[in-house]
């Protein structure tokens, strides 16, 4: 019985450590877009300065 527990809370720590990659993996993704999102609305901002207005 003892043996099993230990399993069990083995298993119950790789679950909890494979849950905190998963949440890390998608903030990052996140994170990813955002900083892609902003990037390009600066270089929107900033080719609309520099053209000649027509």
């Amino acid at each position: 019985m003892d043996g099993q527990l230990e399993v069990f809370e083995h298993i119950y720590e790789m679950s909890a450590q494979r849950m905190g990659e998963y949440r890390a993996a998608r903030q990052e993704g996140i994170l990813e877009w955002v900083i892609i999102v902003l990037l390009a609305a600066e270089a929107l901002l900033m080719a609309g300065q520099t053209l000649p207005r027509i």
